[in-house]
């Protein structure tokens, strides 16, 4: 196909995912391949994706809260549900989570490439610009230069601040997760990570010390939210 299509696929069976992963690979679609949710949501955060396919049996986290978790940050994002549970119950499940489809093992490969192709035909596709950025106020956020900007002043980013900053511009106004952010940017260190991550929303929050309008917020016992005034932050009343 010539616009290749991204698709996350998240299955802790490594044999079947495997083949299933070359499989479509051959068949022209670009599958970025995890086992569990953790390092799901972390490329999630980084990388651009067309389609997801969750396995739902999966230790830690289920593909169900995977799915609720990854449509909070990308509600438009099609999900398929490829599982050996086969109850009716699951599936309804499923389907009011919004899967686009909900397929069973064992499963056809011939079969999943159609429904997938049926799926890309019927949904739009989003295009993604690795350059994309953010306005927080009057600051512009790069996270592929690692820069902040408002025109006349530049400001750079380590790695995992422009990381952090990212998914609370994702989640403008919701809850950034405190757990999720753990692991997505530290991945298995995530339980001994706590105090790198206040230290880094200290650092974020340092940035916008001097900005009316702008401010992260604890969320008692969750996590942080970005909250941006953009009447407060705009230049012209910066400048009253």
């Amino acid at each position: 196909m010539p616009d290749q299509v991204a698709i996350l696929m998240v299955d802790d069976d490594r044999n079947i995912s495997l083949l299933t992963q070359e499989f479509l690979r051959a068949r022209g679609y670009a599958v970025t391949l995890m086992h569990n949710a953790h390092d799901a949501m972390r490329v999630m955060v980084r990388d651009h994706f067309d389609l997801c396919i969750l396995d739902i049996e999966m230790p830690m986290k289920d593909g169900f809260t995977l799915a609720t978790e990854i449509r909070q940050s990308h509600p438009a994002i099609p999900v398929i549900f490829l599982t050996a549970k086969t109850a009716v119950e699951d599936r309804v499940r499923g389907l009011r989570l919004g899967a686009e489809d909900y397929i069973t093992k064992p499963y056809s490969l011939e079969e999943l490439d159609l429904r997938i192709r049926n799926i890309v035909k019927r949904t739009p596709r989003q295009v993604h610009n690795e350059h994309a950025t953010y306005n927080i106020g009057r600051w512009t956020f790069t996270p592929a230069t690692r820069q902040l900007n408002n025109g006349e002043e530049n400001r750079p980013l380590t790695t995992i601040e422009s990381q952090l900053l990212q998914m609370l511009c994702i989640r403008e106004g919701g809850v950034l997760k405190r757990d999720d952010a753990l692991r997505e940017i530290w991945g298995d260190e995530y339980r001994i990570k706590e105090s790198n991550l206040k230290v880094y929303i200290s650092k974020l929050r340092r940035l916008f010390n001097d900005e009316q309008g702008i401010e992260i917020l604890n969320v008692h016992g969750v996590g942080y939210r970005l909250v941006v005034d953009y009447q407060r932050s705009s230049p012209t009343a910066n400048s009253e």
